[in-house]
């Protein structure tokens, strides 16, 4: 038999639903499943299409083994977590339905700009007795089956991400040493990344990015080449507690840049482009006990990069700002363009100009 054709209908109301959510018979199985990505509007917008009585997607649960001591079953949410996050925070109020958000004609609806606590009971009743279709995935499915069942449900869609879909498919060593590097505290304090970058796993990417860069060397990344090495090192990763070192090593290095506070500096150390051969040069130096780029020689390249006028400098500088700017472009993650910038800046940071 068929995965599908073992999947059951199901048709829970919201109340049944939200009553599992609170006791975590409903769960989110962070293994596999992304960061909770939608935005308040996005979130308005389901509750909004619930009381007016509009259908939602589906959702799709994996039952769990029943506990035998207590006859319960708790069940993992494989699909429909953005949905079912929605439901749940707007019935403990940590949103209300924003006029802005709503279709033109519920603006001066019963519902409009108010918090769950502040409905009336009719509109209250509409929200519990709505009927989701629910669909439950029997418990003898395995958990790489259902990797695949998110993956294939979410791979067409445009708000899974490349990386949101490699973090539904892979749980193991590389995918955990970039997750964990990316939580380092550096990286808030120091606003690299956005709130929606952070939801979007663009941090735990970038990482991954400097990671591959220590096992492979300076490759063109594209979505194979990426999959490749989170499968090759994720069961087995020899160099994982070295290469979290590393990295670890070059953060304490880029957080002394960003800690001058020179405008220029942050302006452009900031800037996850940049940083990449910026990395590249502290590896090289590292690994041939040369010593790191100064602070003088990287103020001067940052000051000189973000100068308005490039004619000022000698032909042979200024063709060389030109040339990394666009190695700063064009084809980012492309291997030409990283060994252009990597080349150019160890010639600014590292011998620099006289």
């Amino acid at each position: 038999m068929s995965i599908n054709s073992a999947i059951q209908p199901n048709r829970p109301n919201i109340a049944e639903i939200f009553q599992k959510l609170q006791s975590e018979d409903y769960f989110i199985d962070r293994s596999f499943q992304r960061n909770l990505v939608w935005t308040e509007k996005q979130k308005v917008r389901l509750i909004e299409t619930i009381l007016t009585g509009f259908p939602m997607p589906e959702i799709y649960l994996w039952e769990q083994p029943i506990n035998v001591a207590t006859g319960s079953q708790r069940y993992s949410i494989v699909d429909g977590q953005q949905r079912t996050n929605a439901i749940f925070t707007f019935l403990t109020n940590e949103y209300s339905l924003k006029k802005s958000y709503l279709d033109d004609d519920n603006i001066s609806a019963s519902f409009t700009g108010k918090k769950w606590f502040e409905l009336c009971d009719d509109d209250k009743a509409k929200v519990f007795q709505y009927i989701i279709n629910v669909r439950h995935i029997p418990t003898y499915v395995t958990m790489e089956q259902i990797k695949n069942i998110f993956r294939r449900l979410n791979e067409t869609d445009k708000a899974l991400n490349p990386q949101e879909l490699r973090h539904a498919a892979f749980s193991g060593k590389f995918l955990s040493a970039a997750s964990d590097l990316a939580s380092n505290i550096f990286f808030e304090e120091n606003k690299i990344f956005s709130i929606n970058q952070v939801r979007r796993m663009v941090d735990v990417q970038f990482i991954s990015s400097l990671l591959i860069y220590l096992r492979e060397g300076v490759v063109t990344e594209n979505r194979k080449i990426i999959n490749e090495v989170y499968e090759r090192f994720n069961d087995h990763y020899e160099y994982r507690e070295k290469d979290i070192q590393t990295v670890e090593n070059f953060l304490g290095f880029w957080n002394g840049i960003l800690d001058l506070g020179v405008n220029h500096l942050v302006s452009i150390f900031s800037k996850t482009v940049h940083v990449f051969p910026l990395f590249v040069i502290f590896c090289r130096c590292s690994e041939h006990a040369i010593d790191l780029p100064s602070t003088e020689e990287i103020i001067e390249f940052a000051t000189e990069y973000e100068a308005q006028d490039w004619t000022q400098f000698e032909s042979e500088k200024a063709e060389m700002l030109s040339a990394y700017k666009l190695a700063s472009q064009q084809g980012t993650t492309g291997k030409p363009s990283r060994m252009a910038r990597i080349e150019l800046l160890s010639r600014f940071i590292l011998r620099g100009f006289s």
